[in-house]
């Protein structure tokens, strides 16, 4: 019989950012330009989502790429009382294939400077 090969990998996505991103001052907003692959023929829309650490408060951000599309912007929003420092997140893309939720995450340090 003839061998066959397969790859098998967590998730249809592959992304890459800088280890650390910002500054973004307290009360105000940051754009990111996130670009992701979409891998295997998998063509539909991603969310993209950012998750602070425990003990890290005041972010939040949130974008979908759209069916078709590979990039969007990241709005990443720090409250006016957020941490300022160093600040452990999660960036987080989720797929959704079939009936299946597919993450793909990645570390960073988000930099909150004070007003």
């Amino acid at each position: 019989s003839t061998p066959i090969r397969l790859r098998i990998v967590e998730t249809p996505l592959k992304f890459t950012l800088p280890a650390k991103i910002g500054p973004v001052k307290q009360g105000e907003k940051l754009m990111v330009d996130v670009t992701i692959e979409k891998l295997f023929g998998f063509d539909d829309a991603v969310e993209v989502s950012l998750e602070p650490a425990p003990g890290a408060t005041g972010l939040t951000g949130k974008v979908t790429i759209a069916k078709g599309q590979t990039a969007g912007k990241l709005e990443i929003q720090a409250a006016a009382a957020a941490t300022a420092g160093d600040q452990a997140a999660v960036i987080r893309l989720r797929a959704k294939v079939g009936a299946a939720n597919l993450d793909a995450v990645h570390n960073i340090v988000i930099q909150v400077a004070p007003k």
